[in-house]
């Protein structure tokens, strides 16, 4: 066979032989292709890949049927587009006569149809093959869209029927199924292009027919979901939820019944665009022949009932990688690479020992980052230079490992080290198209002239005429010379016309800018087209029509494919304003009519009819006979303008929507608002500027109009006076969503900011349209019409300015509104997060074992699941950095930012430790605001992690790492409490009610103060502040990186606000490293003058920090009832020690309120002649209506009240005055009263 490849051969350096050596060493022998052979073969390292494929192909045809002429094929393929010379096309033809390896003779006929298509721009061109792909199905009946058309998940949904001639779509009608064959020379059948559906799904059926008796082999193409049956059982559900999925080849055995017709059926979501590609193969790989029922007989006359998809969340979780130790091992992991699981190729370990066998190892790698789709641009770069230095100490140089290190240096403008690698690179592989083109490349970014590229662009040209690469360059390079562009052009043109098919691209953008003849180029593209459609050569075609002004050519395309595919309504209205264009009027007109009757919502067909004089817009007669009287509103707006207090009012406020039966709308809205004053003249001046406008204008006092000025997007109303009006009447066009209720109408009938003097709302709803419309607390006037083939809704309300008050409620439970729309499953929810979330935590093959390495192998095996968890949370806190957004597990793992959740559960899944989804409201049932709503369940909009527990005494454990510094299981506060749904493995969930005991301790502000007097009436002060629970470890987080003299000022301003008069002395941040600690402060210090005297009286105040709640609630008087719902969690702590010679007498006393959730305690004590007070303020909700908001407020502002009271301080008299001290009345302090002072003991209290 090849001689160069015996092992001795295989050992010489590749640098010191000689391509004509290579090419002369040819062998004959037989049964010589391995892996080694085909993998260390010399010319793919020095870039000589003619070389290569010749030898290969020469290799495949001594041993057509060798069990390695897939990855001969693929390896062919892989260099064939960096070759000079095309390939020869009837060696291949040869190739495929004689072999029968279903799966090589489809990559033989791959070759076959690319070469054909290549060839048709050469002036001898290749006969294309009329349908190389006839193995492939054909004969697709197409059946849909079925069931709820707004599901999130249609697969997840019971099918309505199986194979009958019509069946019902789960929506009240009946579908028949329309036959579509599969393209020529194409595997598949365009079935997206029979359908218009958003929503539901769809089926396509095959009747297939065989007469052996063994199992045979199904393979299908696709990327997409779907489910496929035979013979009423599924078979297959690919539910496509994860990376480890995104393989497009699936092989599944079914077992035919001998001589009887079977169903083939596959059910796929609507909005996918799948298109089956299935073909049959013995168990033996050859393919298998098998009959098809005509599109005119349907063999199969009966319902079939299903039964709905079973749910499964479980994760395909990836094999760990191996170590490549052999050539048949790298050949494997090559094949990974070349069938795109780039993934599993990177999960191959390096070989440690063979120099050669490593070396190939480390090309395939980078060739497989190269080509990865998973890694974002930064972390690709790193893995390719890593890559490239272990490369550089291999005793291999590779010509495209060497491009690529060129590239990386040219996009960090580093030219002249560009230049110099690439000077090295080819002297060792001097037959390396990529290599010449780069170190041309390189020549070229020294200077902004190109100079030495250009010559160097040139010698390459000279060397390889036929690959475009060189001349494309030179192109770049030509300046503004027309000549010097005109003859490169038609250089790349020439060149192109024996590469790639996918530089029909290129050849096209090239002929139509340089304005040459076109007439070869038309009819290429029209045999392309005609023998083997491709969509991008029938697009680039009615490019090159447009071009040419061949407008007839374009519309006659655009006429049979519309014959073709009735249902294909975008290409219907294309046609249509191709015939506009053309003057073609009453063919446009009809084309116009069948769009908006098969999808009335097609607002750009309705202005084309317009434009055409031929309204088909029932919107208008809507509007004109249901439209606001203006003239009225302006009559009533002085005598209202001057009774507002405000600076603009609406003077008309109305909506009008006109509903189409499938749910699309038209929506116009008329605005007049009146400036009533300068403020009001400043707010109306601008207005950002709207599509589909009829009105903008002023109308001054004196009835004047004028417009305003259109300024860079805006309209602006220049010279606005009080008492001008600004008018606005615009429309927007609203789409239908197939199968849901339309949402739409979303209107509000008064304001917060300025008064509405007349708003009106009117909506008409086609009978059968699904929804409904909800009012909230409206008070105004309500009108029902029959009118048409449905009703109008006339809403009409005048309201002065709603007043504004503290802690109210929201806009929306207390303005009036209308809203519509239907309330929804709670599992469409639950199944929108499901998918997202398994997306988000799926796991390509070398991301599954890095977490493997970097984490698991480190955590003991025999650890229980909740223990292997903690660790596991230990580790990804530890290494991803900054935590946040909703990327998926890759990227937050490589880049070391990101959302740490998806990153728990893949480890979770690769440490089999039980876990399920939780979705939590993170709103209590108590601060539940009263809006209007339909339930849609998008309250449950917080993601978790549920862990079990793992004995029946043991505890569950929820997780939410929203926040770096949160510890294992910790549940913020304010979702104690709050409802769960635990998604279990089957598609269902369970309730649950978070729990509370975590609340204990964990306080937001927790101060603890200690004043120990002195003589000299000094306090010295020790204080404690902590933040504990999840919210203080968050803190701690936060803070943990801070630099000392950045703490130091932390310090100062958090002391600085709990003690007044605080000479700080010292302040420590305790833990502050110490993953999931609390956040603590420390601190100490002098208050001098801590007891004041105030003539012979003394005292001093706690210095508790004020809480400033009387006046955060505002007046006890309100219109609105007063919503608290900030959950909070405080306590403060002050112990106060009279030094021995000093007593205290009063000071506050004990008091508590507690309102629903709202509790406000403060207790006093004496501890052994020390005074002890703890203020403890926690809120989880409070809501209290009007009339019970004067009185809470007098509680609270005399439990404030009392906390200020000073406390009153006894010194130590002189003797001689002890017994006539006693004896004298205390004066009460500044802050305290004389009936406070005239009762100094209170109860046991002091």
């Amino acid at each position: 066979m090849l001689s160069f490849l015996t092992l001795t051969a295989l050992c010489l350096p590749v640098a010191a032989q000689d391509a004509a050596q290579l090419t002369d060493s040819f062998d004959s022998s037989p049964n010589s292709i391995t892996a080694e052979t085909l993998l260390n073969h010399p010319a793919i390292a020095l870039g000589d890949f003619e070389t290569a494929r010749e030898d290969w192909l020469t290799a495949l045809e001594q041993e057509p049927e060798s069990h390695l002429a897939k990855p001969v094929l693929y390896l062919i393929r892989y260099v064939n587009d960096s070759c000079a010379t095309p390939l020869d096309i009837e060696r291949v033809k040869r190739l495929a006569a004689r072999t029968t390896d279903g799966a090589v003779l489809e990559l033989l006929h791959d070759m076959h149809l690319q070469l054909a298509s290549q060839s048709l721009w050469r002036d001898a061109p290749l006969e294309l093959p009329n349908d190389i792909h006839a193995g492939w199905l054909s004969n697709w009946r197409l059946a849909g869209p079925f069931g709820a058309l707004h599901t999130p998940s249609p697969l997840s949904q019971p099918m309505q029927a199986g194979p009958a001639e019509s069946m019902p779509n789960g929506r009240g009608e009946m579908i028949a199924w329309q036959f579509v064959e599969r393209t020529r020379n194409k595997r598949s059948a365009p079935l997206n292009r029979y359908y218009n559906a958003e929503g539901g799904t769809m089926m396509a059926s095959d009747f297939v027919k065989w007469d052996g008796f063994s199992p045979l082999i199904l393979e299908i193409r696709s990327s997409s979901a779907f489910e496929l049956w035979w013979n009423g059982k599924r078979k297959l559900n690919l539910t496509r939820q994860g990376y480890d999925q995104a393989n497009d080849t699936i092989r599944v055995t079914l077992t035919p019944e001998q001589g009887a017709w079977n169903t083939l059926l596959f059910r796929w979501e609507a909005d996918d665009h799948f298109a089956p590609a299935a073909r049959f193969f013995h168990l033996d790989g050859t393919p298998a022949q098998v009959q098809e029922a005509a599109s005119d007989h349907f063999p199969i006359q009966y319902t079939w009932a299903f039964e709905p998809a079973p749910f499964s969340s479980a994760q395909n979780i990836p094999a760990p990688g191996k170590t490549v130790t052999t050539w048949n091992d790298l050949l494997s992991m090559c094949l990974d690479f070349f069938e795109n699981r780039v993934d599993r190729a990177l999960s191959w370990k390096a070989p440690q020992d063979n120099d050669s066998l490593k070396s190939a190892y480390l090309f395939w790698r980078l060739k497989s980052i190269h080509s990865a789709r998973h890694f974002s641009a930064s972390e690709k770069r790193r893995a390719k230079m890593a890559t490239l230095a272990e490369l550089s100490q291999t005793q291999t140089t590779w010509a495209d490992a060497e491009v690529l290190r060129i590239s990386l240096l040219l996009q960090e403008d580093k030219a002249s080290e560009a230049l110099a690698v690439a000077k090295d690179a080819i002297l060792a592989c001097p037959d390396s198209i990529a290599l010449a083109h780069f170190h041309a490349a390189a020549l070229g970014g020294l200077d902004s002239q190109h100079i030495l590229g250009r010559e160097a662009a040139l010698q390459n040209a000279e060397r390889w005429p036929h690959h475009e690469s060189a001349w494309e360059q030179l192109l770049r390079w030509s300046g503004s010379n027309p000549a010097r562009q005109s003859f490169f052009r038609n250089r790349v043109l020439a060149a192109s016309a024996f590469n790639r098919d996918a530089s029909l691209e290129r050849i096209t953008e090239i002929t139509v800018q340089g304005g040459e003849p076109l007439e070869r180029l038309r009819e290429q593209l029209a045999q392309l087209d005609e023998i083997a459609p491709l969509s991008y050569a029938r697009d680039l075609q009615n490019h090159l029509w447009a071009k040419l002004g061949e407008s007839d050519l374009q519309t006659e395309r655009l006429r049979n494919e519309v014959k073709t595919r009735p249902q294909d309504q975008t290409t219907k209205a294309l046609l249509a304003w191709k015939l506009m264009r053309l003057g073609e009027f009453k063919e446009a007109k009809q084309l116009l009519h069948d769009v908006l009757n098969q999808t009335p919502g097609d607002h750009g067909s309705r202005r084309a009819l317009e434009f055409l004089n031929d309204p088909h817009d029932e919107a208008e007669a809507f509007f004109s006979e249901f439209g606001p009287d203006v003239e009225a509103a302006l009559a009533a707006a002085p005598e209202a303008s001057e009774q507002s207090t405000t600076s603009t009012a609406l003077v008309l406020d109305h909506g009008m929507l006109f509903y189409l039966p499938d749910g699309a709308a038209t929506y116009r809205n008329h605005s007049i608002t009146a400036a009533l004053d300068a403020q009001g003249t400043r707010a109306l001046h601008e207005r950002p500027a709207a599509s589909n406008v009829h009105t903008v204008r002023v109308r001054d006092a004196s009835g004047r109009f004028y417009e305003p000025n259109l300024v860079e997007d805006n309209w602006v109303m220049p010279s606005l006076d009080p008492g001008d009006l600004v008018e606005w009447v615009y429309d927007q066009y609203h789409p239908s969503t197939q199968g849901a209720a339309p949402t739409a109408v979303q209107w509000t009938f008064a304001s917060f900011d300025a008064p509405y003097l007349m708003s009106r709302y009117v909506v008409y709803i086609p009978d059968g349209l699904p929804g409904e419309l909800r009012l909230h607390r409206f008070d105004g006037e309500h009108e029902v019409i029959p009118w048409a083939n449905g009703k109008v809704h006339i809403y009409t309300r005048q309201s002065e300015r709603f007043q504004d008050e503290p802690l109210r409620p929201l806009d929306n439970e207390i303005l009036p509104q209308l809203i519509q729309g239907e309330d929804t499953p709670l599992e469409w929810r639950v199944a929108l997060y499901r998918n997202w979330l398994d997306r988000r935590s799926s796991l390509p093959a070398d991301i599954a074992d890095l977490l493997r390495e970097d984490v698991l192998s480190k955590i003991d095996v025999a650890l229980d699941p909740h223990q292997k968890a903690r660790a596991i949370y230990a580790a990804v806190r530890e290494h991803i950095l900054e935590w946040g957004g909703d990327g998926d597990v890759i990227d937050a793992w490589l880049e070391r930012n990101g959302a740490p959740l998806p990153v728990l559960a893949a480890l979770f899944h690769l440490a089999d430790i039980p876990f399920s989804w939780a979705l939590v409201n993170p709103t209590l049932a108590a601060l539940k605001p009263n809006t209007p709503h339909f339930e849609r369940g998008a309250g449950f909009s917080l993601p978790g992690i549920y862990l079990p527990a793992t004995s029946n005494k043991g505890q569950a454990v929820w997780l939410f790492p929203n926040d770096r510094g949160m510890p294992f299981g910790a549940i913020p506060n304010h979702l104690a409490d709050t409802q769960g749904l635990i998604l279990d493995t089957q598609g269902s969930w369970v309730e649950a009610t978070l729990p509370h005991d975590q609340l204990d301790d964990a306080w937001s502000f927790d101060l603890n103060l200690t004043f120990e007097l002195a003589e000299d009436g000094s306090a010295s002060t020790k204080g404690v502040f902590r933040m504990t629970g999840a919210e203080g470890s968050s803190t701690r987080e936060r803070l943990s990186q801070a630099e000392p003299n950045q703490l130091d000022q932390i310090a100062r301003q958090l002391t600085g606000q709990f003690v007044k008069g605080l000479n700080l002395e010292s302040a420590t941040f305790p833990d502050l490293k110490v993953a999931g600690a609390p956040f603590q402060v420390h601190f100490s210090g002098i208050i001098p003058n801590f007891v004041r005297e105030n003539g012979d009286n003394f005292g001093c105040r706690l210095q508790i920090p004020d809480l400033h709640l009387s006046a955060s609630l505002g007046s006890p008087e309100r219109k609105w009832p007063l919503a608290f719902r900030q959950q909070t969690r405080m306590r403060t702590k002050v112990r106060l020690a009279p030094a021995e010679s000093w007593s205290y007498q009063y000071g506050p006393v004990s008091h508590q309120i507690q309102e629903q959730a709202f509790l406000y305690d403060f207790q006093v004590n004496d501890n052994d002649g020390a005074l002890e007070v703890t203020r403890t303020f926690t809120s989880r909700g409070l809501w209290l209506e009007p009339e019970q908001v004067s009185g809470f407020l007098e509680r609270v502002t005399a439990a404030e009240k009392e906390e200020k009271r000073a406390v009153r301080m006894i010194p130590p008299p002189p003797e001689a005055a002890t017994e006539a001290a006693a004896e004298t009345k205390p004066e009460p302090l500044p802050g305290t009263t004389k009936e406070a002072a005239a009762h100094p003991q209170q109860t046991d209290n002091p």
